[in-house]
């Protein structure tokens, strides 16, 4: 499993205001899974990507 395997997950908790790193926890604690912060980064960047391309 890869970050992008949770990119709704990373994009709801990032609204509700979590960090990154409570971000990481949140998913390595609830998904089993660990994802670096990097990589939470990279998934928020790209979205913020895509809906500046959609405008």
């Amino acid at each position: 499993m890869k970050a992008a395997d949770f990119e709704q997950d990373i994009l709801r908790l990032r609204r509700e205001g979590e960090t990154y790193d409570s971000i990481a926890l949140w998913i390595a604690t609830n998904k089993k899974v660990v994802v670096s912060t990097g990589a939470i980064r990279n998934i928020l960047k790209k979205n913020e990507l895509m809906q500046a391309a959609k405008k």
